[in-house]
């Protein structure tokens, strides 16, 4: 299949070469039958030296023979000059030789041949050539053969002279039109190399055809054209499947090309790391608004708007970050105070129970998240990672690039921490020596004293720990789609908060879980007939000596038919051991370290651990 690739133009010029002789055979045929000649078919004159011409001009491009003697640039066309004479010349003595009643309809023929075939290549020159060339060659051969020039044959050559100028004439004006379309299409070309994007016209196949703009070399690292789409953008099989697939259904026409654009590649980075976008333009076939008869692949490099963008996603990020630590600089000094024990701890633990290193670390990262500290997210995530693949050796070297990111994290935002320090103090965490003194009358004994430590300086309600998730729910729910709306309520809880920062800190994961597996997408609610806003409500209650806090939301709820199938595939329980348990006991089960519903892990769920955690 390569070789006719490659030699498609020389094989079609080789095969329109014996066709003409078949046709000059045929036409000597016509004219001995018309003329009530005698006609004396010769394979070997009419078809084996012919071919052995051609078969010879074939080779001779093929293995470029006279390489040595003229260009690369100027090798092609002066090959088939030399075999086109050679075949002119034998065509001509084959036709001269005819009887000559009809010989010089044979001529003719082959003169026309010739004409064409000049005309094409030197234009109106070419034909100047061609006449006299034949003239000569014609006049030659009779005197050769001794063959009289008589009035038949001065006929011929008028005829000769004034159908080559006539033919010539018209065909140069055919040849100018192309040349000037030629450079039309070479200065859109320039307009477009100009424009920094790159053009490629891909067929039905996904091959991109000759043509493609310059720079499209290099935003693919190679020349695209003659290869698939899938080969040019790097693609493994199943996406080369895909596009494939894509393609065809261009091609159908089932669906409108507007409907089907946006299901092809959009983007490529190439080996430098440049970001280039990918848009598709239909070519409709002629007289059709409709059949797709090309597609024009539109490629522009996106590299700075897409080093702008992160540039601006990172100083949101930094927003977002200085937001939330100087709103709650509490919860932000408690995970920076946790973090650094959780630290000074994992050499003396880091051998002992791995699940609950993981559950640490995994709340660890929930937290930051909320923070929107991506950095120290993502490297605690590597964290994770080689716990849950054992590879204790290697996670030596992930906990000290968390902590190269951690000094590096508190080094950029000194000032922040400083800050988030100096609002928690003003929030009344420490104690305030003016206030004491301000109130000592009240204090008659010590009893009293300490009970308005608490009531001012220990004490407080924890409602107000619960609303910095308020923004988390939302910016999940934003990612995901999904309309949710929080609602804290009910009785002022007032405690020592502090004994239930573990509680507080691991009810990031009840949240993100109602989130990614509970409330459905904005369009799955209305099928259900539910409203479009999910709801997620906490209510807290005094009880006598005791507070109670429902969390509830208004999801799909949990499937215990789903955790059996987990927990069997786990190896968790068997199915025998299932079956003694009701629907609430199966349900409980979600606390198992490493149980998740979900079948991947994602950046908010479907590790398992979550749960586990609370």
């Amino acid at each position: 299949m390569s070789f006719f690739k490659e030699n498609k133009l020389n094989i079609i010029n080789s095969t329109a070469g014996m066709i003409a002789w078949v046709f000059i055979s045929l036409s000597n045929f016509c004219f001995s039958v018309i003329f009530e000649t005698d006609f004396t078919f010769s394979p070997i004159k009419f078809l084996l030296i012919p071919f052995i011409i051609l078969f010879s001009g074939f080779l001779a491009i093929k293995y470029k023979i006279f390489k040595k003697i003229i260009s690369e640039k100027k090798l092609k066309m002066f090959t088939h000059i030399v075999f086109t004479s050679i075949n002119g010349l034998y065509g001509t003595y084959v036709c001269i030789t005819q009887p000559e009643s009809y010989n010089g309809f044979s001529v003719l023929f082959t003169y026309t041949i010739g004409l064409v075939y000049w005309n094409g290549v030197l234009g109106f020159k070419g034909t100047i050539l061609n006449s006299i060339l034949f003239f000569l060659v014609f006049y030659v051969f009779m005197k050769i053969l001794n063959i009289n020039f008589g009035k038949d044959e001065m006929i011929l050559i008028y005829f000769f002279g004034f159908s080559g100028l006539i033919f010539g004439f018209l065909n140069e004006n055919t040849i100018i039109k192309n040349k000037n379309l030629a450079k039309r299409n070479e200065s859109i070309k320039g307009l477009l190399e100009n424009l920094g994007q790159g053009f490629m016209i891909i067929d039905k196949k996904g091959i991109i055809q000759k043509g493609a703009t310059q720079i499209t070399r290099v935003f693919f690292n190679d020349n695209p054209e003659g290869k698939n789409l899938a080969e040019v953008l790097n693609l493994g099989k199943e996406k080369e499947e895909l596009i494939n697939r894509w393609l065809k259904n261009i091609w159908r026409g089932f669906l409108s090309f507007k409907d089907l654009k946006n299901l092809g590649p959009k983007m490529h980075i190439n080996k430098e790391s440049r970001y280039i976008d990918l848009d598709y333009k239909p070519i409709y076939a002629k007289g059709s608004k409709d059949k797709v008869d090309k597609v024009i692949c539109i490629a522009t490099d996106i590299t700075q708007k897409v080093a702008l963008e992160k540039q601006l996603e990172l100083d949101k990020q930094n927003v977002y970050f200085i937001k939330s630590c100087l709103q709650s600089p509490v919860e932000f000094v408690d995970l920076m105070d946790d973090t650094n024990d959780l630290l000074e701890v994992y050499p003396k633990i880091k051998n002992d129970n791995h699940a609950e290193l993981f559950r640490k670390f995994h709340t660890l990262k929930a937290r930051y998240g909320q923070f929107w500290i991506k950095e120290l997210s993502n490297a605690i995530n590597e964290i994770e990672t080689e716990i849950s693949k054992g590879n204790l050796d290697k996670l030596d070297f992930k906990i000290n690039d968390f902590e190269r990111e951690l000094h590096e994290f508190v080094k950029k935002n000194r000032l922040i921490i400083e800050a988030a320090n100096k609002f928690m103090i003003d929030e009344g965490k420490a104690i305030q020596v003016s206030d004491i003194l301000d109130n000592q009358e009240k204090f008659s004994d010590l009893e009293t004293f300490f009970k308005y430590l608490k009531e001012n300086f220990i004490h407080s309600d924890i409602k107000e720990k619960f609303k910095r998730y308020v923004s988390l729910v939302d910016d999940i729910a934003n990612k995901q789609n999904k309309i949710i709306n929080m609602k804290i309520e009910g009785d002022e809880v007032r405690v020592n908060t502090s004994r239930y920062n573990h509680f507080i800190n691991a009810s990031i994961h009840l949240f993100r879980n109602m989130i990614d597996h509970g409330i459905e997408t904005e369009y799955a609610r209305i099928e259900k007939a539910k409203s479009k806003k999910g709801n997620i409500k906490l209510e807290f209650k005094n009880i006598s000596n005791y507070f109670l806090i429902e969390i509830t939301d208004d999801g799909a709820g949990i499937d215990p038919k789903k955790i059996k199938v987990k927990a069997i595939e786990k190896g968790f329980k068997s199915e025998y051991e299932l079956g003694k348990l009701n629907a609430s006991e199966v349900i409980d089960l979600i606390f198992l370290p490493g149980l998740s519903v979900k079948d991947e892990v994602t950046e908010v769920s479907g590790r398992g651990v979550g749960m586990s955690a609370v």
